[in-house]
């Protein structure tokens, strides 16, 4: 595990509205970027581009331990939660 990335943490009852991106509507409400043991849980987000966002974006570096549960995510453009990562090869 990479000691740059946030490790143990919890993100959770909170309302999360009206995030977007002026550049190429890519930002979303919680957004978790190669992250380890932490948990989303009871929030609300709304509005925007994306609403939860799980992934890692670095080389070598994966998001792992990701639990997300309990959210009331909805009217958002894109997508209401999604996982994934990015690979430059």
């Amino acid at each position: 595990m990479n000691s740059l990335v946030a490790q143990t943490g919890l993100c959770a009852n909170n309302t999360v509205w009206n995030i977007h991106s002026t550049a190429d509507s890519s930002a979303a409400g919680i957004y978790v970027d190669g992250a380890s043991n932490i948990t989303i849980e009871f929030n609300e987000v709304h509005h925007s581009d994306y609403g939860i966002e799980v992934g890692a974006e670095n080389k070598g570096i994966i998001a792992t331990k990701m639990i997300v549960r309990q959210n009331y995510v909805h009217d958002n453009d894109i997508a209401g939660i999604s996982f994934g990562g990015y690979d430059s090869r």
